[in-house]
């Protein structure tokens, strides 16, 4: 970027137009590319920020609370784009669930 900026600055001073630089064209397209893909970032994370947000921390899986969900009642995430695609609980908690699963549902009967 320093070169570029180097290029702009000489080239300004020799009085040559920006436009006969030799691949500027090239050079500001990436630019502009680089910068669309910055802002889609930016708008991603904020609404990951504002969707966390609203998530409790520290929240219970009661147990006796526990049903079948129907997929077609899931409305987020469906895709791997969506906000809260990937988030799940840790193994050690999965663990945890699945024992206690186990105890109120199998064992007890």
């Amino acid at each position: 970027m320093t070169t570029l900026n180097h290029t702009i600055k000489e080239a300004e001073k020799s009085g040559i137009p920006i436009e006969n630089i030799e691949g500027i064209d090239e050079i500001l397209n990436d630019l502009r590319i680089r910068q669309n893909d910055v802002n889609k970032d930016i708008k991603l994370l904020e609404k990951y920020g504002k969707e966390i947000s609203h998530m409790k921390q520290g929240s219970i899986a009661m147990m006796e609370q526990i049903t079948t969900v129907s997929k077609m009642r899931i409305y987020v995430p469906k895709k791997s784009t969506d906000i809260l695609y990937g988030i799940s609980f840790s193994a050690e908690s999965m663990e945890k669930l699945t024992k206690q699963l186990i105890n109120l549902y199998i064992k007890n009967k």
